[in-house]
């Protein structure tokens, strides 16, 4: 078994926690968490501590789901015992803060995956194989909502998704950044831009929190004139892709996938979009588009 202690038991830590008791292979060793109401989650045999420092139980992964100022911090005391890391979007806050995660975790030659969760839809990864194929000549992509509001920018809670699915289907960051727009409304931003990639090549992204209703959907142009869109809300239950709908009754879900790849080092070691490599090159491209931000 795969035994993991999950860091943070917020909204998204609960899903991860349920996910993990479900997953095969998946042990829950322990939850860091100072929620009187956490220990009721989890069962008995699962430690329940305020402090990564005080969880006594041997892992062999520890997964966190906190806010973002504290990753660095618990990534560290991951490598410290010497433990793959499963880290919640965004890496960090800064690109500057990104550059010095990404820096402790190459020369300690430590696995860290990045939970850019679009990445492990089954309907995305049905689009990218037809996209890849036939070669990229365009993508837009919008992402967002009405909320959530956190304590951090917009830019950067809903910006990595967008990016991620870019740069993945690009095969490499953007050469410049241009067009930057932002709209500032009922308490949140929503950003625009254009990406500029090698070979004339373009990708329009739009995402924030200040949404009327919930959308996160890319389209894809290819050089064989062929348009694939991913649709992630519309038809949820089947992670439905427009150009080619998932013939499977059952699939796993993203998070499911992302948690498989997560316990296989041999995967997670060796494709590059997981790691913190490809979250610098995000928080390269956010930086690039909040300098640019009109006030």
């Amino acid at each position: 078994m795969f035994r993991v202690v999950v860091a943070g038991a917020g909204p998204w830590g609960r899903i991860l926690i349920k996910n993990i008791l479900g997953a095969p292979d998946y042990e829950l060793a322990g939850v860091v968490s100072r929620n009187s109401e956490t220990p009721k989650l989890v069962p008995t045999s699962t430690q329940v501590a305020g402090d990564l420092k005080t969880i006594t139980v041997p892992y062999d992964g520890l997964v966190v789901a906190t806010p973002p100022e504290v990753h660095a911090d618990l990534l560290r005391q991951g490598l410290a015992k010497r433990v793959p890391v499963f880290v919640e979007k965004p890496l960090a806050l800064s690109l500057n803060e990104t550059e010095q995660i990404h820096a402790v975790i190459s020369a300690a030659n430590a696995a860290v995956m990045v939970d850019h969760i679009h990445l492990f839809n089954p309907a995305y990864e049905q689009l990218r194989s037809k996209a890849l194929d036939e070669g990229v000549c365009s993508i837009e992509s919008v992402g967002g909502g009405p909320g959530p509001f956190r304590s951090y920018s917009a830019l950067w809670d809903y910006g990595p998704h967008d990016l991620a699915v870019c740069f993945d289907l690009m095969g490499s960051p953007p050469l410049a950044v241009s067009a930057v727009q932002a709209h500032r409304a009922n308490g949140g931003l929503s950003v625009q831009a254009v990406l500029h990639f090698s070979h004339d090549r373009t990708a329009r992204v739009r995402f924030g929190n200040n949404f009327e209703r919930k959308i996160r959907t890319t389209k894809v142009l290819t050089r064989k004139g062929n348009t694939y869109l991913f649709d992630d809300i519309a038809n949820k239950t089947q992670n439905a892709m427009v150009a080619t709908p998932l013939q499977n009754s059952v699939v796993p879900t993203p998070l499911q996938n992302a948690l498989a790849i997560f316990r296989d080092d041999h995967i997670l070691r060796e494709d590059r979009r997981w790691g913190t490599g490809h979250a610098l090159e995000i928080a390269r491209a956010l930086d690039g588009i909040e300098r640019q931000l009109p006030n």
